[in-house]
């Protein structure tokens, strides 16, 4: 007997199926309990998926996927006290975007997202897996970098990231040259 679960939005999460070796058909009190069990199944699974959507939306930026503000302050918290115990050094890069509000202004908010998008991904090529790059707002971002040997380092991390970001992007068709300032 198989009967398939469906969340209220319509997405199917999965089929229930109960199998036996012995043939008969299902009475009426059979359906129901299979009945029953798909609908505690479908809400186990839709909580769950409700839960993961309330993580992603509390730690995640939903535009650019990055880490948020807070998922950001959290682990610079964290990689602070790494550092510590371990007497290594961090650096922090924040990164503001110059002139971001004159984007959206002249080309409309959708060319905007498109930009912090763009930045997004051309910062994380740049990055290191284990380094954090996260949107801490608008068009701030900040890079957590740990293990740096010093601030020559960090600097040399970040005039490349200056240089990538000045490289032209296509937005709508257009060429728009994004510069930023970076405090390390």
């Amino acid at each position: 007997w198989s009967a398939p679960f469906i969340a209220a939005d319509g997405i199917a999460l999965g089929t229930l199926t109960v199998y036996t070796l012995l043939k008969w058909n299902p009475q009426e009190a059979d359906i129901e309990m299979l009945e029953s069990a798909r609908n505690l199944a479908a809400m186990v699974v839709e909580r769950r998926r409700f839960q993961t959507q309330l993580l992603e939306h509390a730690y995640q930026d939903s535009l650019t996927g990055l880490p948020n503000r807070r998922m950001g302050r959290d682990r610079l918290e964290s990689a602070t006290a790494r550092a510590e115990r371990a007497g290594n050094r961090i650096a922090v890069l924040w990164i503001d975007l110059n002139r971001f509000k004159h984007i959206n202004d002249q080309y409309g908010h959708p060319a905007g997202d498109a930009v912090l998008q763009n930045v997004a991904q051309r910062l994380s090529g740049r990055l290191r897996a284990s380094d954090t790059l996260a949107r801490m707002g608008g068009d701030e971002f900040m890079a957590l970098i740990e293990g740096v040997a010093g601030s020559a380092e960090a600097e040399a991390l970040s005039s490349d990231l200056l240089q990538i970001l000045a490289q032209p992007m296509q937005i709508g068709g257009k060429d728009l040259t994004v510069t930023a300032s970076i405090g390390i």
